[in-house]
């Protein structure tokens, strides 16, 4: 596929994928995403091996020593997601970030909260990390005209190995629910925060599924995988943690913001 050939179809560029991605280990690519090129591919359509090696902004991929996803958190459809969340902007300052922060988007998916995020905190630093690189691509796709964005590949248990700056503040939405231990997952975020920083949890309430719908489906996680802020709290707190506040920030989804001890 020649550098400025970007009519071709989605399901070629995903047929490209692993092809690009061994080409990328070899330090090979015929891909040229200058600024010259009169046209940049459609989003929907961007590969994570294709797209991250070649954007300004993004930090440099990582290897993955585990490739598994976290169980029943995928990146929904847009279009429910988007009637769900209609204004990520106000979710992001329900919780408490801010101008001149350094935060992290744990698990970004596809950079819905990761954009307005960097908007919010500039001039400070906005870091998204995602197992999944086809939708850490998207993020950065999105994110592009972002001066503070950073993108990392890798798990949200390794936090502190990817990110090695001391955050304010560590955000992650709609995924705490499938993460398998939690406890290793929040130890990780306190080992990144700096003295005082804040871990905030978006989860869906722990509500049967057929009583969260949107646009007239039944959606999120299953009922047995949702969990109420108690039970967050068991989880969190002895990593170090202390709650400061729960509240809703959303029809089905509840915001429990907690804030790291000076000590354990």
């Amino acid at each position: 596929m020649g550098g400025n050939d970007w009519k071709g179809s989605v399901s070629r560029l995903r047929r490209m994928r692993l092809h690009g991605a061994e080409r990328h280990r070899q330090g090979k690519t015929d891909l040229d995403w200058s600024s010259s090129s009169p046209e940049r591919p459609d989003e929907s359509a961007l590969s994570r091996t294709l797209l991250l090696p070649y954007l300004a902004n993004t930090a440099r991929l990582r290897q993955v020593p585990d490739q598994r996803l976290f169980p029943a958190t995928l990146m929904p459809d847009s279009d429910w997601w988007q009637a769900l969340w209609p204004n990520p902007t106000a979710v992001l300052r329900a919780v408490g970030i801010g101008a001149g922060m350094g935060v992290v988007d744990l698990c970004c998916g596809n950079g819905y909260f990761t954009a307005p995020m960097c908007e919010l905190v500039y001039p400070g630093e906005t870091w998204a990390l995602d197992l999944d690189a086809d939708l850490l691509g998207q993020a950065t796709w999105t994110c592009r005209d972002q001066p503070n964005f950073h993108a990392v590949l890798g798990d949200a248990r390794d936090l502190p190995r990817l990110v090695r700056n001391k955050m304010d503040f560590v955000f992650i939405a709609n995924t705490f629910h499938g993460v398998p231990n939690k406890l290793d997952l929040s130890r990780a975020v306190y080992a990144s925060l700096k003295p005082g920083g804040r871990f905030a949890i978006v989860n869906w309430h722990r509500r049967p599924r057929e009583e969260t719908p949107v646009l007239d489906q039944p959606r999120g996680p299953d009922t047995v995988l949702r969990m109420a802020p108690e039970d967050v709290c068991r989880v969190v707190e002895p990593a170090g943690f202390e709650l400061s506040a729960v509240f809703d920030v959303g029809p089905y989804h509840y915001g429990a913001v907690f804030r790291r001890a000076e000590s354990i």
